[in-house]
């Protein structure tokens, strides 16, 4: 029989503060499920294949299948650090699907993405 192995969890990595302050644990573990949902998520799956079938959305290329991503027109924003945040978070992630458009992974999704970052802060 193998052995179980000991996971060892701080308990300021679960705990909700008075403020609402999420533990780095915790924030992380739910944005890691939400991506697995999100790989799942039907609309994607469209957006996907209609990219496939036309070409990325910014440069026009026709590029195969596994070198497109699903990206958000309106971005979904980061990892919210409060509890209040996550309803607003999970909206914009498991939006619309007319907010959702394949692009192809370089240089157009990295391009965009520098620009969202740098215009979210």
């Amino acid at each position: 029989m193998p052995k179980k192995r000991k996971i060892r969890f701080k308990a300021s990595d679960w705990k909700t503060d008075f403020d609402g302050t999420l533990g780095r644990w915790l924030a992380r573990y739910l944005k890691r499920k939400l991506d697995e949902l999100w790989v799942q998520y039907p609309p994607r799956g469209a957006a996907k294949d209609a990219a496939e079938a036309g070409g990325c959305r910014v440069c026009g290329r026709i590029v195969p299948r596994a070198e497109l991503d699903v990206e958000h027109i309106k971005p979904k924003g980061r990892v919210p650090k409060t509890v209040d945040g996550w309803s607003d978070y999970l909206l914009n992630y498991f939006c619309n699907p007319t907010n959702l458009q394949g692009i192809c992974k370089d240089p157009c999704h990295k391009e965009k993405t520098a620009r969202d970052r740098k215009n979210s802060k």
